[in-house]
């Protein structure tokens, strides 16, 4: 039997398959995979993180870029806001820069030569450059402002500067610069000098009075005599009724020349010139009252009276007073109370204190609470006449357009009555304690502190337009800033509160003109 094909080769099959072999290919390439793999993360990773730091340090340097140009435009617009003119120089006389008020401070003509050097004298600083480059040759040493008062021509006339330079702290690498620039004292020059004529001019009339004084005493022991002479009449002789009041005529005739006389020669030839001014007398005792009304007659003053302080407080209700004179000391409502009651609504009368009391921190008291001046009593009638004649009462006619260009001023309060007033009375408010201020910085020589307050009432006089005021006071200013207070104090203090005071006058008339009640 012939068996098929496939079974004929079915035994030799067995022998002849191929065996079942299994390759793992993870086992071969796992290991380069993860090399791969890692490499592919690290870059991946390394690219983020350069990215991030890119980014960051772009941010940064933006952040600084934009942080130094908002600096350098501070310091520029700072530089050119200066008022005075400021400029920046190399050691060799070149101009490097300069702000506006340097560049107007010269003409058009003189600004088209400011690109020569200092050396050159077609340059308008060419003749100051030899002070300069004088303190070079010493030596300067960084951040110590040298001065030198020079004078200048600005092409159009020669002015008086007080001009100042410093050394500039820079790296070694860089050229060293010097930063330069001037303050005008013209007109304080010009005032000082004109102060310094007056001095002579007072000095000159004191000589002469005290030439006098020789024929005063005279006078005075004169009338004495007669006064005593007449006196012992009565009291040693029998003289007859008619005849005593005679002897009291003649004597009361001699004392009134003796008080005239003794008026006329106080010292400093102060004398009290009788104003239109409205005065009342606040004092519990008839005698006291009595007497300082007879006082400020002879001195040709009326006053009114009030027996304690609520009845002179209804009187100041009803009617103005330029002056209150006041005890310290009453019933039903002392001096103090008064004059705190009485400043609620009306700051501009003149309130004086009296009382005998003699009290460390009586004085001290009395202006805290508001009064101008606190006197002892007794009261002579030259210390009267004196303190009168220091006051300023606001007279029937007086302008501010005397003090003030009432013109410009009106445009920049846009005719606002009540606004005008308001800044008017903020003015003299400010100048009277800056003033004050001033005087007590002075006295102690702390110059930097009178020349801060000078400097305010200086500000505020230029918004007011008031161009005396601002003359005397930048003309302070400038010479404490100099280093110069002996040449203008204390004439150009007293001076200063001279015209502050008769501004302050004008303010209050113009200020009356309202409804303070």
């Amino acid at each position: 039997m012939i068996s098929p094909p496939t079974e004929r080769l079915n035994p030799t099959g067995k022998w002849t398959n191929m065996p079942e072999v299994t390759i793992d290919t993870w086992s071969f390439y796992s290991r380069p995979f993860y090399w791969f793999a890692g490499l592919a993360t690290l870059l991946i990773l390394s690219g983020l993180l350069w990215g991030a730091h890119w980014l960051r340090s772009e941010r940064k340097r933006k952040a600084v870029q934009a942080a130094l140009e908002h600096q350098l435009s501070f310091h520029q617009t700072l530089f050119n806001a200066m008022p005075i003119p400021v400029y920046v120089i190399t050691l060799k006389g070149e101009l490097d820069s300069y702000n506006n008020a340097f560049s107007a401070f010269f003409p058009e003509h003189l600004r088209e030569a400011m690109h020569f050097s200092l050396f050159d004298r077609r340059h308008p600083l060419a003749h100051i450059f030899p002070a300069i480059q004088h303190e070079v040759q010493l030596g300067l040493t960084p951040d110590i402002i040298i001065t030198h008062p020079l004078a200048l021509h600005n092409g159009i006339e020669e002015r008086t500067i007080l001009h100042w330079m410093v050394l500039c702290r820079l790296p070694t690498t860089l050229t060293p610069v010097l930063m330069c620039g001037w303050q005008d004292i013209t007109e304080s020059r010009q005032l000082v000098e004109k102060l310094q004529n007056e001095k002579e001019q007072v000095k000159d009339a004191s000589q002469e009075s005290s030439a006098s004084l020789p024929c005063s005493s005279h006078d005075v022991r004169t009338s004495v005599s007669a006064i005593l002479g007449f006196l012992e009449l009565i009291f040693t002789r029998r003289q007859t009724a008619e005849e005593d009041q005679q002897c009291l005529k003649l004597a009361y005739a001699t004392a009134q020349s003796l008080l005239g006389l003794n008026v006329d020669t106080l010292p400093g030839n102060v004398k009290a010139v009788p104003q239109a001014i409205r005065i009342l007398i606040a004092e519990d005792l008839p005698a006291n009252r009595q007497l300082l009304r007879r006082q400020l007659d002879t001195l040709g003053y009326a006053a009114d009276e009030a027996k304690d302080g609520a009845e002179a407080l209804k009187l100041i209700q009803q009617q103005r007073y330029d002056l209150l004179i006041t005890d310290l000391n009453m019933p039903v409502m002392d001096g103090i109370t008064l004059t705190c009651r009485v400043r609620e609504y009306d700051t501009r009368m003149v309130i004086w204190g009296l009382t005998a009391n003699l009290v460390a921190g009586e004085k001290e008291r009395c202006l805290a609470s508001g009064m101008n001046l606190c006197l002892f009593k007794p009261l002579d009638l030259s210390q009267l006449a004196t303190a009168l004649c220091e006051i300023n009462i606001p007279q029937p006619g007086s302008s501010l357009d005397e003090f003030l260009n009432m013109k410009i001023f009106t445009a920049l309060t846009l005719g606002d009555k009540k606004l005008m007033r308001q800044m008017l009375e903020q003015s003299r408010v400010e100048n009277e304690k800056d003033i004050a201020a001033a005087r007590a910085a002075i006295s102690g020589q702390d110059w930097r502190l009178a020349q801060y307050h000078l400097h305010r009432i200086n500000g505020t006089a230029q918004i007011l337009g008031a161009t005396a005021i601002h003359a005397t006071a930048e003309q302070l200013e400038n010479a404490l800033a100099a280093g110069e207070p002996e040449a203008v104090l204390p004439q150009g203090i007293d001076e200063l509160t001279q015209q502050l005071q008769a501004l302050s006058a004008a303010i209050i008339f113009f200020s009356s003109q309202a409804d303070y009640h």
